[in-house]
């Protein structure tokens, strides 16, 4: 069978010429919006985030049987159409909840302690000990916006620093909000009671823009904003507003609505904006399990046994 992984790197590669040894493999380290043109004819896909598979891209295959996407999240994936086409699809849920919500405090720490422009004077042979003041998470209220697998874990992170954790999710779970000790309220008392929110929504129709001009309006002044989740559940450009009048003092941004950003995009060149590109994910552990959960979904498949991770 012809296996074509795209956005590949060496790890998936040798683990995968191991234990598909005996079908037709093929790696690129490109998107599948560029290489497609060679590939048309595969019949199980392995893809990443950054490779959009729109119905333009799913009706050029011939002979499409799988997609794995090496992601929690599948909105980069026209999942409905290629239902329609009988075309399974499966995701790689469980991998990020703990680096995610690691990567959201390593966002919110660097701004609410200064650590870049602390770290960039110490380079420049200044040793300003004064201009720095910084902000504690300790005793503040911290929101959290979903409460899946990665939002629960900033949840115990944040109560570990000794914030007061109110979260909104429409699924609520209140045996895990007991054990962790959290409270679910609505989501304008989030945004009008949060000095910290950290979004861990997944991105619907229905959360598109969530955070927008309004929402933004109803936050208190100074709030930190923290995304670890998709760009489109930020207003990019409402955002990028209300970081320059310091309404939102400092954002900690993983991912964008546009990515990579334009050389234009004008909230990657702002002081009080910390943007990393979607690597919240990006550890050794992470790497390992992704690696292994999407070779073993391939082979559950190509062996027609039971298959859990289905979207």
């Amino acid at each position: 069978m012809k296996i074509l992984f795209v956005e590949s790197d060496e790890l998936l590669e040798k683990e995968a010429r191991k234990k598909l040894a005996q079908h037709e493999l093929y790696f690129e380290k490109s998107t599948i919006n560029q290489v497609i043109s060679n590939f048309n004819d595969v019949e199980v896909l392995s893809v990443f985030v950054f490779s959009k598979v729109s119905k333009d891209v799913i009706d050029r295959f011939k002979n499409l049987k799988l997609i794995v996407t090496r992601s929690t999240g599948f909105d980069h994936i026209d999942v409905n159409y290629l239902k329609q086409k009988g075309i399974l699809v499966c995701n790689i849920p469980g991998y990020g909840s703990v680096p995610v919500a690691e990567h959201a405090f390593a966002l919110l720490l660097s701004g609410l302690r200064k650590i870049r422009e602390a770290n960039s004077s110490v380079v420049n042979n200044e040793w300003k000990t004064d201009e720095f003041e910084g902000r504690t998470i300790h005793g503040k209220t911290l929101g959290v916006l979903g409460t899946g697998s990665i939002g629960l874990n900033v949840c115990k992170i944040a109560k570990a620093f000794g914030a007061n954790v109110i979260a909104y999710d429409i699924f609520e779970r209140e045996k895990e909000a007991i054990e962790i000790g959290f409270k679910y309220v609505s989501f304008e008392q989030i945004l009008e009671n949060s000095d910290i929110i950290v979004i861990a929504l997944p991105l619907t129709k229905d959360t598109y823009h969530i955070i927008n001009e309004e929402s933004i309006r109803k936050m208190k002044d100074g709030v930190v904003l923290i995304n670890i989740a998709r760009g489109g559940l930020i207003d990019q450009k409402a955002l990028t507003n209300a970081l320059k009048s310091k309404k939102v003092a400092f954002a900690g941004l993983d991912v964008l609505e546009e990515e990579p950003p334009s050389k234009e995009d004008e909230i990657i060149k702002l002081e009080n904006v910390i943007v990393t590109p979607h690597i919240a994910w990006n550890t050794d552990y992470s790497k390992s399990f992704v690696v292994e959960k999407t070779i073993e979904t391939i082979v559950n498949f190509l062996y027609q046994k039971p298959i859990t991770n289905v979207v």
